[in-house]
């Protein structure tokens, strides 16, 4: 038989490596915690980061389409532009050259053309 002393020694080393085991665990758990919650707040940055180049993304296409459209109305427009110079110089060129036009001219009227004024023809 064990003697008094001896089992008090022995419970206590018991208890000691009881609490040594529980603080491990205890330990094991809260590191498990711990890194979860990091791995959470990991997850919420990167999300976070993603939203925020999608909408510089978004930003950058919107920048990019007001650009674009910029440029094809200009581009319209000097089309359009050149189209009007091109079809007012072919009617001035037609009308130089029609009959009415050198009668006017032969009568002494003065002529849109020579003058540099443009004159009501009728």
């Amino acid at each position: 038989m064990i003697g008094r002393e001896q089992q008090i020694a022995l419970e206590k080393r018991q208890m000691t490596k009881k609490y040594i085991e529980e603080f491990k665990h205890a330990q094991e758990e809260w590191k498990r915690k711990e890194r979860e919650a990091m791995e959470e707040e990991n997850r919420r940055i990167l999300a976070f980061a993603n939203v925020q180049k999608e909408r510089e993304e978004a930003q950058k296409a919107e920048k990019q389409a007001r650009y674009d459209n910029i440029i094809m109305f200009l581009l319209f427009a000097s089309i359009l532009s050149f189209d009007v110079v091109i079809s007012v110089t072919i009617v001035i060129n037609i009308y130089c050259r029609s009959s009415v036009h050198k009668m006017r001219l032969t009568t002494g009227f003065s002529c849109c053309c020579s003058s540099g004024k443009q004159n009501y023809v009728g």
